[in-house]
């Protein structure tokens, strides 16, 4: 070998060398700003307000319309109204449900608090997933969940088997939120600020709920319910409302949506008919009055291509801010 070759050679192992060390590195070979872990208490910020999404967006306004309480009358809405709609439609919810954010997060705060040896926190995590699961079942009837996060193609649960997983999960969270162990997220808990005994409460009317929508197909469901409905919430302060602010992007779900897409949404003229009919004194609860004092109604499509009619002007009472 030369010694001009040798030269070359050595001058190449020196820079290969040099670029190795210098690209290489604890500050080098981690982004800060994309973390690939998340501590329990982020992740459950995280799910709680994703399921303000879930439970009050928009599945909770597609159903109000096929139930006939509300009316859509604008875009979309006019069409979904009259149930012409497509998978896309509702694909960003089943992303909720599963995504981040859903099942996926809360399965990991429960494994995350496990290993801590929080069981109050774990009991937490139970409570909602069975509150956002058995919300999935209410709305689709069978639903992927022994095999959602197992599967890239998990088959589907049927809904009274999903039931009765929720109510053994439920079981779980009350034994584990009773233990003791654990301090729990405390103020990191939007909704009950780590409450185990309000916790409780929540997952004793979630029972009485589920066994509510089997009692169709078992009658000893009943008593059943009443039973743990008198274990269930038992006060206005343990209610489980979702907390909001005067925050502009931090409002009522509900209140944005009206607030942003007015012409969207009417009162059906089903609901506010039957209500007005039976003298019903719910009606300005549901309801705000128009300018002239009255409460009228829409019917489904009654708006055409965004040229809003006001012959059925309505405005949706809902709650702006703080909702406890």
């Amino acid at each position: 070998m030369s010694r001009m070759t040798k030269t070359v050679v050595v001058a190449g192992l020196l820079a290969t060398s040099g670029c190795s060390d210098f690209l290489s590195g604890d500050k080098l070979d981690s982004d800060p700003n994309r973390p690939t872990s998340a501590q329990a208490a982020q992740l459950l910020t995280a799910v709680q307000v994703n399921s303000y999404y879930i439970l009050n967006g928009h599945a909770a306004r597609v159903l109000t319309m096929w139930m006939q309480q509300m009316a859509g009358t604008d875009r979309q809405y006019a069409s979904q109204a009259v149930y012409s709609y497509s998978e896309d439609d509702f694909s960003g919810y089943w992303d909720d449900v599963y995504g981040g954010g859903g099942l996926i997060d809360l399965r990991l705060i429960q494994s995350l608090s496990d290993t801590a040896g929080d069981r109050v926190y774990s009991g937490i995590a139970k409570v909602l997933e069975a509150y956002i699961i058995g919300t999935a079942a209410d709305i689709y009837g069978d639903i992927p969940y022994s095999q959602a996060l197992t599967s890239d193609t998990p088959e589907l649960d049927e809904q009274l088997d999903v039931y009765a997983a929720l109510q053994t999960l439920l079981d779980n969270a009350i034994a584990d939120l009773s233990s003791g162990e654990g301090t729990g997220p405390g103020d990191v808990d939007l909704l009950l600020g780590g409450d185990a005994a309000a916790w409780t409460e929540v997952a004793h009317t979630l029972k009485a709920r589920y066994y509510l929508h089997t009692a169709e197909v078992d009658q000893s469901a009943y008593a059943s319910a009443l039973a743990e409905a008198q274990l269930g919430i038992s006060s206005p302060a343990n209610d489980l409302e979702s907390y909001h602010t005067d925050v502009t992007l931090e409002s009522n779900i509900w209140y944005q949506f009206f607030r942003d897409r007015d012409s969207y949404i009417r009162a059906a003229a089903t609901m506010v008919d039957t209500m007005k009919a039976r003298g019903d004194p719910r009606l300005t609860e549901y309801f705000g009055p128009a300018g002239n004092g009255t409460i009228s109604a829409s019917n489904a499509g009654s708006k055409k291509n965004g040229n809003e009619s006001r012959d059925f002007p309505l405005t949706l009472r809902t709650r702006c801010g703080v909702d406890r």
